[in-house]
């Protein structure tokens, strides 16, 4: 009947010790969905054409990024963008991957670039890249996908705002250590009665 009480210190040690799992702030993060409509539903287009699931050089989003779906942008001057809510003076982790054939452009944060790319070969297969940044939240920002040039096309894919991984402090640890000690002193004393 000791066990219980002890199994129950545990699990609350050790949750106290372990990392919070944050959420994606992004709407669609992967733009998936069965239509054109759908594929951009929580997103703003701005700009030239577009296509959900294809067209420009995507090589193996799978294998590359772990999305299944993805959508490729053309001609000059093509954004595209979404509001999202956050804590104000919190600092949050983006990233998008983005696959690109003779283009160039940015991942931004209401309106200030946080990571580029560029790529001048025409070719297939190319692999995908991962953009990454860190911003501090205002309570409502805007994430933009650009791509600034002609002929080329840009796919992108997998985009997330998120907090950044949280690593426990030593002192978690110390007392999670200090509470299987007392578990192990305790179990002891059950054994040695």
């Amino acid at each position: 009947m000791r066990v219980l009480p002890s199994l129950a210190l545990v699990a609350m040690l050790a949750a106290g010790a372990a990392p919070a799992h944050s959420t994606n702030l992004i709407t669609n993060p992967d733009f998936s969905g069965a239509s054109a409509s759908a594929c951009i539903s929580g997103w703003s287009k701005a700009g030239g054409g577009w296509n959900c699931d294809g067209g420009g050089n995507t090589g193996n989003a799978l294998a590359d990024t772990g999305a299944s779906s993805w959508i490729s942008v053309g001609d000059s001057n093509v954004g595209l963008s979404q509001t999202f809510l956050d804590v104000a003076g919190t600092t949050y982790a983006v990233s998008a991957w983005v696959v690109g054939d003779q283009s160039n452009g940015y991942l931004a944060i209401d309106g200030t670039p946080l990571a580029t790319f560029g790529n001048a070969q025409a070719t297939t297969n190319l692999p995908w890249t991962e953009l990454t940044g860190s911003f501090v939240g205002t309570g409502s920002d805007t994430i933009k996908l650009f791509v600034g040039n002609d002929p080329g096309t840009a796919s992108f894919t997998a985009v997330s705002v998120d907090l950044p991984p949280i690593v426990p402090e030593p002192a978690s640890f110390a007392v999670l250590g200090l509470g299987l000690v007392g578990l192990a002193a305790l179990r002891r004393r059950a054994v040695t009665v």
